[in-house]
C-alpha cells in the first residue's frame, strides 16, 4: 500500500517522508489463519489538498497486494492525514 502510495505521490509532487503505517494482525481460532488486518497510516503534516489525499487513499485501497487478499480476511484501513 505504502508503495502505491508512493509511485502516486511521486507523480503529484506530494511529499511523503513522515509517513508511518501501524499493522495489526487478528487471527482467528477455527481453522488458525488470519482472521482481519488492521492498518492506520499516519502523517500529522502532510502538505497536499484534499483531491491529492484522496489519490492516495484510494492508491493504497487498490494496492494489487491487498486485492489479492482472501475475500475472508476483512481489511481495515484508516488515514490520519
Amino acid at each position: 500500500m505504502m508503495t502505491m502510495m508512493g509511485i502516486l505521490a511521486q507523480r503529484e509532487d506530494v511529499e511523503l517522508t513522515g509517513l508511518a503505517s501501524e499493522v495489526i494482525k487478528i487471527m482467528d481460532n477455527n481453522p488458525r489463519k488470519i482472521k482481519e488486518i488492521q492498518i492506520t497510516f499516519s502523517h500529522p503534516h502532510l502538505v497536499a489538498t484534499a483531491i491529492q489525499k484522496e489519490k492516495l487513499k484510494r492508491a493504497a485501497l487498490t494496492c494489487p497486494v491487498a486485492l489479492s487478499l482472501s475475500d475472508s480476511v476483512k481489511q481495515t484501513v484508516q488515514f490520519n492525514f
